[in-house]
């Protein structure tokens, strides 16, 4: 580790060398641009550069980052920067406008967590990033279905225990309480709503979110993405660990743990690659997203195409040579891996996963009969040999399911690459063009491995990186 941080601080001279030299005071306001998406007002801009100034660069990039020791910056890192990188993974247009929805979120409370708790508070270890694209998890909000709850126009808790973190409204209506089940004592909240509005928060199935004393549209993420619009449209903190919480996709995406893979199981990952298609959008998109590679970039005619289904066609526009010289490129590798996806559908605006059945649009075009039918949900990795090997695949070759693939994926090298190239065009402001700058991407890809591909971490670093000497 020290060696590497020897090799950045040469990498982080030669970045700055052909430019002026940036004072602390500079430092200090890009910094925080880079982690928030703003300018720093005067007192964010004194603390920040005395810190610079006392070599506290990486502390306090963390303290913007989650709005610590002073530095309010409301959760902007989460909300604004973290959201606009991730956001055009969840959406088939690349688009940065799309609301937050079930993807997002998980993946900005991943990175915010950093770390896996033990009961007792003890850290486990680190959220693995690649772990996102095989681990059961999703995030949601973390509040009371208003069901659960009681409502009395009392103004005071007589001696129920108060949630924690609940200030007493400034207009006090009534009280909630609800029934805690670790304790199996009623804990009280006094609330501003009146008992019309708890009514209606019922009836609508909605959850409310009690340090906040706040209701958001729905408990439910399986087939709406109302809650996650609601957090956004209350410009709720996602700093904040008790607005997005940690949970299983159990139930409230699937039913069968077989069918669960992380964010290649969320609803918003299916309503942008399985609404329609033929299930190879998955693939492609991934490619894309994951490992910085378009289609086009991966195309490689030397891997045989026993995998290429019947709806390729093997003579386009009558000439057979443009199939051997292109299509067959993609398609060998892609259709090889998007045998995962099979059993997996998105009708009437929710992930829906069949086990033992392919889905119908997956077989339903017909070009070429001799094509390869999918019957399963197999995988194969055929890029694991000729020129897309350089891109480290993980140890496994094949296998069934998305949760087998996403395993092999988060295992994959170029996963750390692509991340250390997309952090630092998102936090220094420019594409990776020079060779210094690619020799960074390259020492940050390593340093994101070495911190079991801790995203924070990552961060951090490039932040610091390219604020200037």
């Amino acid at each position: 580790m020290k060696k590497r941080q020897i090799i950045i601080s040469t990498l982080l001279f030669a970045l700055t060398s052909s430019s002026t030299f940036a004072g602390t005071r500079e430092q200090a306001s890009r910094l925080f641009a880079s982690l928030t998406g703003a300018k720093a007002n005067r007192a964010q801009l004194n603390y920040i550069e005395a810190q610079i100034k006392a070599g506290k660069q990486k502390q306090v990039a963390r303290d913007i980052i989650d709005s610590k020791n002073g530095i309010n910056t409301r959760g902007m890192f989460y909300n604004v920067v973290l959201k606009n990188m991730v956001t055009p993974w969840t959406t088939e247009d690349g688009s940065t406008l799309e609301s937050l929805n079930d993807m997002s979120a998980t993946i900005i409370g991943h990175v915010r967590d950093e770390y896996d708790y033990a009961p007792d508070g003890s850290i486990v270890g680190p959220l693995k990033f690649g772990a996102l694209l095989h681990e059961n998890v999703v995030y949601k909000a973390d509040g009371r279905v208003a069901t659960e709850m009681s409502y009395q126009t009392t103004k005071n808790c007589n001696g129920y225990k108060i949630c924690d973190d609940c200030d007493s409204p400034s207009d006090i209506k009534g009280r909630f309480r609800w029934l805690d089940t670790e304790t199996n004592k009623s804990v009280c909240r006094l609330t501003k709503f009146t008992k019309s509005e708890y009514n209606t928060a019922k009836n609508s199935n909605k959850l409310y979110i009690p340090h906040l004393d706040l209701f958001l549209d729905t408990n439910l993420i399986k087939h709406t993405n109302a809650h996650y619009e609601t957090i956004e449209r209350l410009g709720l903190d996602l700093s904040d660990s008790r607005v997005l919480k940690r949970r299983t996709q159990d139930v409230v995406l699937h039913n069968n743990d077989y069918a669960i893979s992380g964010l290649l199981t969320t609803r918003a990952f299916g309503k942008a690659y399985l609404t329609a298609g033929t299930n190879r959008a998955p693939v492609a998109f991934s490619m894309k997203n994951f490992f910085c590679h378009e289609m086009e970039q991966l195309n490689d005619t030397t891997i045989p195409d026993y995998r290429n289904r019947r709806d390729v066609d093997r003579s386009p526009g009558g000439n057979s040579s443009t199939y051997k010289s292109l299509c067959i490129g993609c398609h060998a590798g892609m259709d090889a891996f998007a045998g995962a996806f099979a059993f997996y559908d998105f009708p009437d605006g929710a992930l829906v996963y069949n086990h033992s059945k392919v889905a119908h649009k997956v077989n339903k075009n017909v070009v070429f009969e001799d094509g390869h039918v999918v019957s399963d949900d197999s995988w194969i990795n055929l890029w694991n040999i000729g020129r897309n090997s350089a891109l480290g695949w993980g140890k496994t070759s094949e296998g069934y399911g998305v949760k087998s693939l996403g395993k092999m994926w988060a295992e994959t090298d170029e996963l750390n690459s692509c991340m250390a190239k997309q952090v630092f065009e998102k936090v220094c402001f420019r594409s990776v063009e020079s060779q210094t700058e690619k020799n960074a991407v390259r020492e940050l890809a390593s340093y994101f491995k070495s911190t079991g591909q801790n995203m924070k971490k990552l961060f951090i670093q490039t932040a610091v990186l390219c604020m200037g000497e």
